[in-house]
């Protein structure tokens, strides 16, 4: 037998497709036994990316103070070096 579309929701009205269990059906379910080892793994993640943090702000701070010394070291070979108190007074 075949039955044409039309006529069977002529007799039975079409349902609107419910978007929250198609939602439900993409989002994977997880198994219980894997639980504890997915948490254990997200704060070993969480842990790994801190330090990266942490690692990134060190060498921040080095090459900004290797910045400091090579501007002072161009200046000394440069004879920018800043005046002393006592020869800016007696202007030697």
């Amino acid at each position: 037998f075949s039955i044409e579309p039309t006529e069977l929701h002529r007799v039975y009205p079409p349902t609107p497709l419910d978007t929250d269990n198609l939602e439900q059906n993409k989002t994977p379910t997880v198994n219980p036994e894997y639980a504890g080892k997915i948490r254990e793994l997200e704060l070993v993640l969480d842990a790994t990316q801190q330090r990266l943090e942490d690692r990134d702000q060190q060498l921040s701070d080095i090459k900004e103070d290797r910045d400091k010394w090579r501007q002072q070291a161009t200046g000394l070979l440069e004879g920018k070096q800043p005046r002393r108190f006592w020869s800016r007074i007696f202007g030697y």
